[in-house]
């Protein structure tokens, strides 16, 4: 990505609202099992050109996985792994990190995150670390599909 870090920190810390009035999740892919939701993010000052937020969520998986990424400038700036299947290798000191883990330019070493929580939880803390408000967007928890468990008799 082309833009310097210290724009990043500078996109980061400006206030933010996601612009829309309503969450509609879409399927993503051929294989049906993951949707996602995109929203423009507007930076308040108009300083700054709009970023874009981009949610995703595998909608049969137990533990849910859930990503939230937030892109500005054709690039992404911060991210969160929710329940990843895979682990996370931190370039520079060769860490491995397991489980649900912030990633923010430049560096995108892993943080790794301890707490559970369901999505919307998670999509306010993201909110909340990346300076966004809700602005008018009504939210809709993504299309789970409903698990249903066979008990041993």
């Amino acid at each position: 990505m082309a833009v310097e870090p210290d724009q990043v920190m500078i996109f980061l810390a400006e206030a933010k609202r996601l612009d829309g009035r309503r969450m509609r999740w879409k399927p993503k892919g051929l294989r049906g099992d993951y949707s996602f939701f995109n929203a423009v993010v507007v930076v308040e000052s108009a300083v700054l050109d709009a970023g874009m937020l981009h949610m995703t969520a595998h909608i049969n998986r137990i533990p849910r996985k859930y990503g939230f990424n937030l892109r500005w400038r054709g690039g992404d700036v911060l991210r969160l792994d929710v329940n990843p299947a895979r682990t996370h290798m931190n370039t520079r000191t060769k860490a491995i990190v397991r489980g649900t883990h912030w990633q923010q330019h430049p560096l995108f070493d892993a943080d790794p995150d301890a707490r559970e929580m369901i999505h919307l939880q998670w999509m306010d803390a993201f909110l909340r670390r990346a300076n966004i408000q809700g602005g008018r967007l009504s939210y809709a928890p993504p299309p789970f599909e409903h698990v249903q468990f066979e008990l041993g008799l």
